[in-house]
């Protein structure tokens, strides 16, 4: 049994976060067509294909990092890497190594199978070329260079990065009867001022207004 972080086949991938997964399975659909070598697919099931690729890498990932803190324990407690194939197969956590590794290789698998099919799809809108644009920082992460630079800049920034510093309603027509500025922190009937955020004047992340004409507004003040 040898190192199990494998991407295509021997790249290796760090695990893709839940907010990847989530921002490319969270896209709307459009029709489906045929054109050339590549089948355009409806942006819902490209979408899908991706997600499930980012959640199969993740779960691989998981797997390769508990084989390898079972491994780390064998070593320190059996002095695994003296041991016998019979030896390593009796040792309780050398079963679980076993059945993880067998899991891998099958996922492993499953993952280049997933991926050549992703490849073969072409991508007919924004929603589509994002899903794809994840799935190719995931592969070209480990290799670094000048290529993932340029593809994980546009995932990054079609994902919601950088986030917004300065993001504002504007001037209301209506007048502000109550500010909330944190626990305990009213000003009612306010005129124009400013409050700094500190532990006194702006304690929360959020700021509220009741307005007069009996509208309220909740705006984050830290996006």
């Amino acid at each position: 049994m040898g190192s199990h972080r494998r991407a295509s086949d021997n790249a290796c991938l760090p695990a893709p976060s839940r907010r990847d997964i989530l921002g490319v399975a969270a896209s709307a659909p459009a029709a489906a067509a045929t054109s050339g070598t590549f089948r355009i697919a409806p942006t819902d099931d490209l979408v899908a294909r991706c997600a499930e690729w980012l959640s199969l890498d993740l779960r691989i990932n998981r797997l390769s990092l508990r084989w390898s803190a079972l491994e780390t324990r064998a070593a320190r407690e059996f002095d695994w890497f003296k041991l016998s194939l019979a030896q390593r197969r009796a040792l309780p956590l050398g079963v679980e190594m076993f059945e993880i590794d067998a899991r891998l290789d099958r996922l492993s698998e499953e993952r280049v199978r997933r991926f050549e099919a992703l490849a073969a799809l072409e991508a007919r809108d924004l929603d589509g070329a994002a899903g794809k644009l994840a799935v190719a920082a995931r592969v070209l992460e480990d290799e670094g260079g000048p290529a993932y630079r340029l593809v994980a800049d546009a995932a990054r920034v079609k994902g919601g990065s950088p986030r917004y510093t300065r993001l504002a309603p504007g001037a209301s027509s209506e007048t502000v009867r109550r500010g909330y500025l944190g626990f305990g922190n009213v000003v009612v009937n306010p005129r124009r001022f400013q409050v700094q955020s500190n532990g006194f004047g702006l304690s929360t992340r959020h700021v509220g207004m009741d307005f007069a004409n009996g509208v309220s507004l909740v705006q984050a003040c830290d996006v």
